[in-house]
């Protein structure tokens, strides 16, 4: 199983994204240019399935994810998932220069030096990326281990959904690389990923991976502080947080919790910015792309570029088409803050 190695094979490849609110699958069609999704089909999960990248209820998840591959009558049985959370870390360091057979035996005392698991509990994998200018002699590469436990369960999961793995990566490396490929002119970025649970940092630096973080932060933050201040249900605090800033007419009490709340994910993200840029100088921002769930907060955007001082736009996959047979368009429109880890994902 590979980590960070481009996979070749099946076209009929599909993009599994497990996420704490909804599971995401996707399928591209290889064209000469651009990539066209083929399928893009989603389902909520139980609140409580999967928390913070961690499976807590792996039966739920087994059969929510045979349902959503039923229902959606996909035929493909080869998935890539991501993975995140406080067992998995993509971490970009610096080696003197080496050949990969050199890396490969010693990979285990270099990983030991960065990683705080055990190394004999733990899947590691690399990938050599461009050397800095003027740093021939120096090789970074970018480093990722996630604990094999952890990973086991997933497994059991994909296995008993009757799917077969032939590729896992983390969330950060897969947003990384997905804007790469549709943003190539764009060298020095942070993506911000907020999901349900948390939130992923991923900055880039000379197109390159060279930080993340992940923030204890997500929209069901924002969602339990609307359904304890205004006394409603779960699925009325879940529908306002996101349909709120589209009425003209609300009562002032429920945008302030939401801003409040919001600026919370804020200030974790200037946290973060600091962080990185306090351990690497070198590192330049110029723009922040959004996604995830709580992106659909229309006025989140706006925020963040108030917070940090950095202009920040939606993360948008304009530059990919899309079967017009298999999709409407605005059912594209009103998932693309979700899909981007699943399109990631079916890029392999």
């Amino acid at each position: 199983m590979s980590f960070l190695n481009r996979w070749k094979g099946s076209s009929n490849l599909i993009g599994l994204d497990i996420g704490s609110h909804t599971l995401k699958a996707v399928s591209l069609k290889k064209k000469k240019s651009p990539l066209e999704i083929e399928t893009l089909n989603y389902m909520g999960l139980p609140r409580g399935t999967v928390v913070d990248g961690d499976i807590m209820d792996a039966y739920t998840l087994e059969e929510s994810i045979k349902e959503l591959f039923s229902k959606e009558k996909l035929p493909q049985k080869e998935v890539v998932y991501a993975v995140s959370g406080s067992a998995v870390i993509a971490k970009r360091i610096t080696l003197p220069k080496l050949n990969e057979e050199e890396i490969e035996d010693q990979l285990p005392i270099i990983a030991s030096q960065y990683i705080p698991f055990s190394i004999d509990e733990t899947n590691i994998d690399y990938q050599i990326l461009p050397p800095e200018p003027g740093q021939a002699q120096k090789m970074p590469i970018l480093m990722v281990a996630v604990k094999k436990k952890f990973l086991e369960i997933f497994q059991n999961v994909i296995e008993g959904a009757d799917l077969k793995t032939v590729a896992v990566e983390p969330v950060s490396t897969t947003l990384a690389n997905l804007f790469t490929l549709l943003y190539p002119e764009e060298k020095n970025v942070l993506l911000i990923h907020a999901g349900a649970y948390s939130t992923e940092a991923i900055i880039l630096h000379n197109g390159g991976f060279a930080f993340h973080r992940h923030l204890p932060f997500g929209g069901n933050h924002i969602t339990d502080a609307l359904r304890e201040a205004l006394k409603i249900s779960l699925t009325e605090a879940e529908s306002l947080k996101v349909s709120c800033f589209k009425e003209k007419y609300l009562p002032h009490e429920t945008t302030e919790i939401i801003e409040r709340s919001c600026d919370q994910l804020c200030c974790e993200v200037q946290s973060a910015i600091h962080h990185a840029l306090t351990q690497f100088p070198e590192l330049v921002i110029e723009k922040i792309y959004l996604s995830g769930g709580t992106a659909k907060i229309v006025p989140l955007a706006a925020w963040i570029s108030q917070k940090t001082a950095i202009e920040t736009h939606p993360l948008k996959l304009e530059k990919l088409t899309f079967n017009k047979q298999n999709l409407n368009p605005k059912y594209v429109e009103e998932l693309e803050p979700l899909v981007p880890v699943a399109v990631g994902l079916a890029t392999r």
